[in-house]
């Protein structure tokens, strides 16, 4: 819903917990009942390890929850690269406020955040068609390859 008073901030690390269980709720309700996705593969999501490690090659990276009407709904987690790459290493609104337009919201104001961001890359799992088209029809990103388990999208910011 429009009307949903949306505040994306940096994370406090007393926030982590709650976000973690929350993130888990996401993650697992974006399984598909018929898909046979390996329990291992959501075990990062069940763990605050993407709140608080950084892959290879990462320069520096920010962490921010997200709030609906005061209350913690989602998070994301921002990795820098060299040559102006930015990496959504996290984006999820909690299943009681999905379909609402919120994670486009973020998406946007992410984008808005990092305008000196030449390109942005974010992985999406194999296994979830709705994920995918959510990169691909709200925020604008494109299909580069399939790696293991999850799909690479890619968006070239025009400047």
């Amino acid at each position: 819903m429009r009307g949903d008073q949306l505040q994306l901030s940096l994370m406090h690390p007393a926030d982590i917990p709650h976000l973690t269980r929350l993130m888990r709720e996401a993650f697992d309700a974006d399984v598909p009942a018929d898909a046979s996705v390996s329990p291992e593969l959501l075990d990062c999501y069940h763990n605050d390890d993407l709140f608080h490690k950084w892959p290879p090659g990462c320069l520096d990276a920010e962490r921010y929850s997200v709030a609906i009407t005061g209350v913690l709904a989602g998070a994301a987690v921002i990795w820098h690269y060299p040559a102006a790459t930015a990496v959504l290493g996290l984006l999820f609104v909690a299943p009681a406020h999905q379909q609402r337009g919120i994670g486009t919201r973020i998406w946007h104001d992410l984008e808005a955040r990092y305008d000196e961001a030449a390109r942005w890359l974010v992985s999406a799992p194999a296994w979830s068609g709705k994920t995918q088209r959510f990169y691909r029809q709200a925020c604008g990103f494109q299909f580069v390859r399939q790696t293991g388990a999850y799909v690479v999208l890619e968006k070239a910011m025009r400047r």
